[in-house]
């Protein structure tokens, strides 16, 4: 693990966690266990340091006419201070990458880009730039970024500020309590949650010992990245790498909702659109096993024949059964029983709708 980056909480990582190489980062992969840490975002909250993620600066007059070619998403109709999920996509309509697009103004950007990805989106970004006098400007190492997710997230959020927190899901503000902050409602865990970037590194200690000093009694727990992919994966929810991937379009991946109807004029318009019109060779689904048995990354998804690929598979701690994403044949035969090769046994397994777990009990739109 020698030359790899570490976040502005590392030491209390390293006293506190099993850590791993992630991104070119040594991050914690668990505190407790993966699966201790998974029960508690679903039924209280989870803390997790995301400060490995790439946070990206564009501004200057007219910004959005450079971010909003870039992708498929239309960036005009979305309001100030509002933050949006999309893709960043190639001249094939292949994903260069996904992101979180934070709105401040028509002027003022801020995306969060995958760690492994942001040299090469700024790459992207600045050769099809199309005025000089926007700025682009890599804010990783400057920055810290932690996420409160669970169904107790605005609770706790509200007792470490000392406020009521009143932003809907998919919005920003900016905060001052511990110098400047941006303080967003989205989750990839597919729970209620809060994403903080802090933009003095000397603050972000004192903000994480008060997160879990203030709410240890509300269950709160500092969670590690094996918890935040066995989350993402009961959510459905696509990672850069796996899922998506410079050969694997928005529509293929499930991501159709990301394009906008009217929109014409952005990097990957006309093969994106040649998609839309045709069915896809491949979709993406989820997977639950019916037999025992846990699918792993690559397990080959069979009827009579090999019908496609596990992409991402895990044991839930939630539902105590194996479940997987991945890419299938569009004209398998539904009619035929599906089958997962798990180190060369066939076992059984259904294909699903993700998330995989039941909204009315879990995930951010739980009945209260």
């Amino acid at each position: 693990m020698t030359n790899l980056k570490i976040t502005p909480l590392f030491e209390y990582h390293k006293n506190n966690s099993h850590m791993e190489e992630f991104a070119g980062y040594k991050m914690p992969i668990s505190y407790t266990s993966i699966g201790d840490e998974h029960i508690a975002v679903r039924k209280a909250a989870g803390i997790f340091d995301v400060s490995h993620m790439g946070r990206i600066k564009i501004q200057g007059e007219n910004a959005q006419e450079i971010v909003d070619l870039a992708i498929p998403s239309d960036l005009k109709i979305i309001e100030r201070n509002n933050v949006i999920y999309t893709n960043l996509c190639n001249d094939k309509g292949g994903i260069i990458d996904d992101l979180i697009i934070y709105k401040k103004n028509e002027n003022e950007f801020v995306l969060v880009v995958n760690a492994v990805n942001v040299k090469k989106d700024i790459k992207w970004l600045e050769k099809n730039k199309t005025r000089s006098s926007v700025l682009i400007e890599n804010m990783t190492n400057q920055t810290s970024m932690i996420a409160v997710q669970g169904p107790k997230a605005k609770n706790i959020l509200d007792r470490v500020l000392k406020k009521n927190v009143k932003i809907n899901r998919f919005e920003f503000y900016e905060e001052t309590k511990y110098g400047k902050m941006i303080i967003s409602r989205t989750g990839y865990t597919g729970e209620d949650g809060y994403e903080l970037i802090i933009f003095n590194n000397e603050k972000i200690m004192k903000l994480w010992n008060e997160f879990l000093q203030t709410n240890i009694q509300l269950g709160l727990k500092p969670c590690g990245l094996g918890a935040r992919d066995t989350l993402r994966i009961e959510a459905g929810f696509p990672i850069y790498g796996k899922e998506i991937h410079e050969n694997i379009s928005p529509v293929e991946a499930g991501l159709k909702w990301i394009i906008s109807n009217k929109k014409k004029n952005y990097i990957g318009f006309e093969a994106i659109a040649e998609k839309l019109k045709n069915i896809t060779k491949r979709s993406r689904i989820g997977l639950k096993m019916i037999d025992k048995g846990i699918p792993r990354d690559e397990c080959r998804i069979l009827d009579e024949k090999e019908i496609g690929i596990i992409t991402s598979g895990t044991f839930s701690p939630l539902l105590k059964n194996g479940i997987a994403l991945g890419y299938i044949d569009q004209n398998y035969n539904k009619n035929q029983s599906i089958f997962v090769d798990i180190r060369g046994s066939k076992k059984r397994a259904m294909v699903v709708k993700p998330p995989f777990y039941d909204q009315k009990e879990f995930g951010y739109k739980r009945e209260k």
